[in-house]
């Protein structure tokens, strides 16, 4: 394993993973490399899924409009049916929610999950999550730590400790309580915070066939598709599930000392990198000279993976980039800021369907940087101004004074609906096409160009299952029983066979 360069004379400093994070390899090595989030959108941790951030969301609550609530999600494409080893958050892993409330893109907020798993050592069959009684014999339990912040000083208090997490939800006669247990992981701490950890329905809807073939518009074999706005299109990730983190937070709290109502968001994890200095120094022993070593080792955590606003680093940022832009903090984010500026899929959507004469325009994309890396001053149009500032940082932002919205629209502010992305992102924006529309050239009149109202989209328009009216609204997870594998890869009935002769 390689080692870093040598600073002072005679101090050589490396860097060695802990143990069971080996397949990390180099990306961890140095701050400027390693991580991937979203579903699988960059390479350094496609061996590292329960580290993979999938998704962000930021609303207002509706049932509590004094609170807040931010859902992350990890662990991408969790089949209901994969056992015999389920799903796990990571005992070696710090998931991380966090908050900037002053518009530098630094977190000033953060909350912090870290988990621990309970599996005693039972005579069960090694293919069993739980018993025939249904008590689960593989447990987790996380605590929840408070770190805040300041100029030169970081105060970290733990605000819930042992608390369960949801389990996965193998099916009725192994898990008949699931409903229960799911229920019992809503716990209320310090502060008049609500939390949740476990595993859910994976809430994101897109057509990724149809996204990663080409943002295939005219889709062959799929009639009626149009521009991708007349549905038809293929929920890829229907009926998978994730590992869901979801908190409900004072708005007082979130907006903490600033006097604006707008704070940004992020989510992300951390690994363990251990590391060591070597210093070299010399003395006499009997009139020699001898060269002595001195070992000194420490352990850090290094960013492995982050997301703010959705599909980001999926479809902006170039694929040698990827694992950069996920260990790097947002508030540097004014390096990548070109790739905003000039989004790839703009260019590609006009070279790849000449005939549809979208006329996108391909350079000088402002407004997207501005929608993603400042936010948007919309109140001249009666919306929201969720505006940080001058300083470009990836972050998922949200006006904490919107009211909820009594009539949600699913394509938020581009339909008229203050509180909807870009302003926060609540669980039924349809992401995928409002970002389709935004590079299509939605907002460019905002900085001077002539508006592009194409009706783009990826032809899903809302999850496979309902989400729940409170928290923490992502739906129950599929269980590994009763849930259908998707059309596209059922097969026929197996012949009857007899029995052996």
């Amino acid at each position: 394993m390689a080692s870093s360069p040598r600073g002072r004379k005679g101090l050589l400093k490396a860097a060695i993973p802990l143990a069971g994070i080996a397949a990390l390899g180099a990306a961890l090595l140095v701050p400027s490399f390693g991580g991937a989030s979203s579903h699988r959108e960059a390479p350094a941790l496609l061996e590292d899924p329960t580290a993979d951030v999938t998704d962000l969301y930021f609303f207002r609550s509706p049932e509590r409009p004094d609170t807040a609530t931010l859902i992350a999600n990890w662990i991408p494409f969790e089949e209901p049916h994969g056992g015999p080893n389920f799903y796990l958050f990571s005992e070696n892993a710090r998931y991380n929610l966090n908050v900037d409330q002053n518009g530098d893109g630094k977190w000033d907020l953060r909350y912090q999950y870290r988990f621990d798993t309970d599996a005693p050592e039972s005579d069960a069959a090694g293919y069993l999550y739980s018993d025939p009684t249904g008590n689960v014999l593989v447990k987790q339990t996380y605590d929840l730590y408070e770190i805040r912040r300041g100029a030169k000083t970081q105060v970290s208090r733990r605000i819930a400790k042992d608390v369960p997490v949801a389990p996965n939800n193998t099916g009725p006669k192994s898990l008949p309580g699931y409903a229960q247990l799911r229920t019992a992981a809503i716990t209320s701490t310090k502060g008049g915070i609500r939390t949740f950890a476990g595993q859910a329905d994976d809430p994101f809807f897109v057509d990724l066939g149809m996204i990663f073939d080409l943002v295939n518009l005219d889709k062959p074999g799929r009639a009626g598709i149009g521009f991708g706005n007349q549905g038809n299109g293929v929920d890829s990730l229907a009926r998978y599930n994730v590992h869901s983190v979801a908190l409900q937070v004072p708005i007082s709290t979130l907006r903490g000392r600033s006097k604006t109502p707008v704070v940004g968001v992020f989510a992300s994890t951390e690994r363990p990198v251990q590391r060591y200095a070597v210093q070299t120094r010399h003395k006499m022993v009997k009139g020699v000279r001898v060269k002595t070593q001195k070992t000194r080792m420490w352990t850090e955590w290094k960013q492995v993976s982050r997301l703010g606003n959705p599909l980001v680093n999926e479809v902006l940022i170039p694929r040698y980039q990827k694992d950069r832009w996920n260990a790097s903090d947002p508030s540097g984010d004014k390096k990548f800021a070109k790739y905003y500026e000039a989004p790839f899929p703009a260019a590609a959507l006009n070279a790849l369907f000449p005939t549809l004469n979208l006329n996108i325009p391909e350079k000088g994309r402002k407004d997207v940087a501005a929608a993603l890396l400042n936010g948007l001053d919309l109140t001249g149009l009666g919306l929201a101004n969720n505006s940080t500032g001058t300083v470009q940082a990836d972050l998922l932002r949200l006006n904490l004074d919107t009211p909820v919205s009594a009539d949600p629209k699913p394509f938020g502010e581009i339909q008229g609906d203050p509180q909807g992305f870009p302003n926060g992102r609540r669980l039924a924006d349809d992401v995928v096409d409002i970002e389709l529309r935004v590079i299509g050239g939605n907002l460019f009149n905002l900085v001077g160009g002539t508006a592009n109202s194409l009706p783009l989209g990826d032809g899903v328009n809302r999850n496979d299952v309902a989400f729940e009216s409170s928290f923490p609204y992502v739906a129950p997870a599929s269980d590994g029983f009763s849930t259908e594998p998707p059309h596209y890869r059922t097969e026929p009935a197996a012949p009857p066979v007899g029995p052996l002769p």
